[in-house]
């Protein structure tokens, strides 16, 4: 894959069972290009799928993700 430019940058904080920060992530989202190959796993997930825009919303994700890919997704497409 080649990047062809950055969707969004947040952040993701997730406390404790006392409220405290437990895990405090920055993300970094890219949109990219297949160049070739097959994308594959790593260690970051468990599974790699293509999914059209219209089924995100029957994806079990983490919050605000699909929020994500839909912005990059209507940014690279105007």
């Amino acid at each position: 894959m080649r990047p062809v430019g950055l969707a969004e940058i947040f952040q993701r904080i997730m406390p404790d069972a006392d409220g405290r920060v437990e895990y405090h992530y920055v993300l970094a989202d890219y949109v990219c290009r297949i160049i070739s190959g097959e994308p594959k796993a790593a260690d970051d997930a468990s599974r790699v799928d293509w999914f059209r825009i219209d089924q995100l919303e029957n994806l079990l994700l983490t919050e605000g993700t699909r929020q994500v890919i839909e912005r990059a997704y209507a940014a690279r497409s105007k």
